[in-house]
C-alpha cells in the first residue's frame, strides 16, 4: 500500500505543493494559522437583491445561495410546512464575523417571524482550486 501513499505524494509536488509527510499529516508541527468561519443564511427569497447590494460592502471574496425549502416549529394552526427559501453561503475571517452578521440583518430583517436564521461554523480549509492556495490565501477579499 505505500505505492498509493507515494503517488499522493508525488502527485502533490508536481503540483508545486508541499508534499505530505507525517508531521503535516498527522497535523504535527504546523503552525496555527487565523481561523475562518462559514456563515449560513437561511432567509426570505424576496431580500436576496437588497442582501447581495449589501454584500459588497462586506470583506468577503463571494458567496453561493441555493433555492431550498424549509420549515421551522409547524404551526398547528396553519400546517404549512415546507416553505421557499434561499440558502446563503459565505467564507470569512474570524474578525469578520460581526460585521457579516449585521449586514445580514441589515438586508433581510423585517422583524416578522420567518425572516430566517443564522449559522456561524468553523471552517478548517479553505483551497482555491485554480491556484492551489489555501486558508486566507485562498480567499480574494477585495476589503482587507
Amino acid at each position: 500500500m505505500n505505492s498509493g501513499i507515494t503517488a499522493s505524494i508525488a502527485s502533490r509536488s508536481y503540483t508545486g505543493l508541499e508534499p505530505v509527510t507525517e508531521k503535516t499529516k498527522f497535523g504535527q508541527g504546523e503552525e496555527k494559522k487565523p481561523a475562518m468561519k462559514l456563515v449560513t443564511a437561511i432567509v426570505q427569497p424576496f431580500t436576496i437583491d437588497k442582501l447581495a447590494r449589501t454584500l459588497f460592502k462586506a470583506p468577503i471574496s463571494g458567496y453561493t445561495v441555493t433555492e431550498s425549502q424549509g420549515s421551522a416549529k409547524p404551526d398547528m394552526d396553519n400546517p404549512q410546512y415546507l416553505v421557499p427559501r434561499s440558502r446563503v453561503e459565505i467564507v470569512v475571517k474570524d474578525e469578520h464575523v460581526e460585521q457579516l452578521i449585521a449586514l445580514i440583518l441589515q438586508a433581510c430583517g423585517t422583524h416578522q417571524d420567518g425572516d430566517g436564521i443564522i449559522f456561524v461554523a468553523p471552517l478548517e480549509q479553505v483551497i482555491d482550486i485554480a491556484s492551489g492556495k489555501r486558508g486566507h490565501d485562498a480567499l480574494k477579499t477585495t476589503q482587507d
